[in-house]
């Protein structure tokens, strides 16, 4: 045999090897899925989720709801509010 059909055998030989190996690693690992969220500790109910919910199952008739339109306009609120630890004084909020 000559250097370059030894050199073949020996490639596919370590890539077989190679391949075994990952797969008996592969197969040795927990594989049982974690959870993504972690589960948040109980708190009060949040009314305003609750009317997110109700106005979500309402679908399309949602739009005409004025309660939905609260709690949305109270949602973009929450959410576009800047964060920095001080509540605003009641002249600022104007």
């Amino acid at each position: 045999m000559d250097t370059r059909t030894l050199a073949h055998i020996g490639g596919v030989a370590l890539l077989s090897v190679a391949a075994t190996a990952a797969a008996l690693d592969w197969a040795r690992q927990d594989n049982t899925p974690q959870a993504l969220v972690r589960p948040s500790p109980r708190t009060a109910p949040d009314p305003l989720l609750a009317e997110q919910r109700r106005c979500q199952h309402k679908g399309e008739a949602a739009a005409a709801d004025g309660a939905c339109l609260r709690a949305w306009a109270l949602t973009r609120e929450r959410f576009l509010r800047p964060r920095t630890g001080v509540e605003p004084s009641p002249d600022e909020a104007r």
